[in-house]
Formats: structure tokens, sequence, C-alpha cells
């Protein structure tokens, strides 16, 4: 198991020094919204390790190429940085947990 909190991911997206503005714009919204349930604050949230490769996969296929095209690692390469850091991180790990505290 894999876990990261959830004020540190949002902290990592929209306080990162990577960006240059402290806010999401749309499309990283959308994506991180669809990532976590972003409204649940109750509960952990688990990402079963096939899930979370299935997610690995339709970003690259969907906004690799636009990762590659932004200047200053602004953007969804935030989200790229993310993904990266994950996936890099659970080798060992069955799922991962993303939890609020």
């Amino acid at each position: 198991m894999f876990s990261y909190n959830i004020y540190v991911v949002i902290n990592k997206i929209e306080g990162d020094v990577f960006l240059k503005s402290n806010c999401m714009d749309q499309l990283e919204f959308n994506f991180f919204q669809n990532f976590v349930d972003f409204y649940n604050q109750e509960d952990l949230i688990e990402i079963e390790l096939s899930s979370f490769y299935s997610i690995k996969k339709s970003f690259d296929e969907d906004y690799y190429e636009q990762c590659k095209v932004i200047k200053g690692g602004e953007g969804l390469n935030n989200i790229k940085k993310l993904i990266e850091d994950i996936n890099s991180n659970i080798a060992k790990a069955k799922k991962i947990i993303f939890y609020w505290e």
C-alpha cells in the first residue's frame, strides 16, 4: 500500500514552484477530479494499482503530447509530474490510498 495526503497533492499542483499561478486551469481540474474524488473528505480514497495504471495510460494517451509543448513546467506538466512521482513509488504496492489528514 502507498499513501498520499490529498492536501499535499493539492499543494503540489497549486503551489508548486513549477506553477506560475496558484490556481489550476480547467483541464488540470477536470483531470484531477477524475483522478481523486475531490469532494469526498470523509473517507479514504483507495485506487487499485490496475486503476492507477489505467489512469496513467489514459493521461499519456490524451495529454502527453501537450505536456511536451508546454514551457516552464506549467499546467498539465504538474499532473504529469505527480503521476510520475506516484509511479516511481508504487513498485511494491497493491493499491494507493489518498487521505485528507
